[in-house]
């Protein structure tokens, strides 16, 4: 018969195994060749409040030059608190940050710009004011002690924030293995004149879609089927 301490560790090792293998695949997704993945991957660490991420978001973020790519980087740092954000990003979250208030996108500045105020306790007036005080500071800086949040209990997400997430969590998978598949889509519209504006506002739908869907998924394929009062399929 086994120890009760080998029945534990029989039990452990595959969850660990599994947690290891989890972690080895959403880190080769953030540094996937190509944009979406990377940026959806940023997301999922995100999402999922997964603090073992920052270090791999940081590093990611000091490499990162699509611009896409770094908003969703610095939205995922941003679902951190400040003291995960200390503990695990550390000093060397601040450089890469700074970097990206170097962006063409006012959105990208505005972001890093909110981090570097999370991480630091500051407010400066403009990028040349945070290079300067890193340059002058940078060596002897220390995190300011997090303000305490009464009431919370951080790290404990609603029923909400979970559903959520699983939610974003199969949206992505999808995108990820739809990225590498291709996708084909089929639109079923009702033609019937005394629809018409219900017609038209689906065009418009339809064409929103597919919008999107070219900008997720490079390979994909587009149908329409529409139909009337008679039934009659047309392709």
């Amino acid at each position: 018969m086994r120890s009760p301490a080998l029945l534990l560790l029989a039990v452990a090792l595959p969850m660990a195994a599994g947690a290891v293998e989890e972690k080895s695949a959403v880190l080769r997704r953030l540094e996937d060749p190509d944009w979406v993945v990377r940026a959806l991957s940023a997301k999922s660490i995100g999402d999922a409040h997964n603090t073992w991420g920052i270090q791999w978001l940081r590093d990611r973020l000091g490499r990162e030059s699509q611009e896409t790519v770094q908003a969703f980087l610095l939205r995922a740092l941003l679902s951190f608190d400040q003291a995960n954000l200390a503990r695990v990003g550390g000093k060397d979250l601040i450089p890469p940050t700074l970097k990206t208030l170097k962006a063409k996108s006012p959105y990208v500045q505005a972001q890093a710009a909110t981090l570097l105020e999370r991480l630091t306790g500051k407010k400066m007036a403009d990028r040349k004011a945070w290079e300067a005080w890193w340059e002058k500071e940078g060596p002897a800086f220390a995190f300011p002690a997090p303000p305490p949040v009464a009431g919370a209990k951080p790290g404990t997400p609603s029923v909400a924030e979970e559903a959520q997430t699983h939610k974003d969590t199969v949206f992505e998978e999808f995108v990820y293995d739809a990225r590498r598949r291709g996708l084909e889509v089929v639109f079923v519209l009702d033609q019937t004149s005394s629809m018409q504006n219900t017609i038209d506002a689906a065009k418009a739908q339809i064409l929103e879609i597919c919008d999107y869907i070219h900008l997720l998924i490079p390979k994909y394929r587009v149908g329409l089927v529409t139909y009337d009062d008679g039934l009659a399929l047309r392709i």
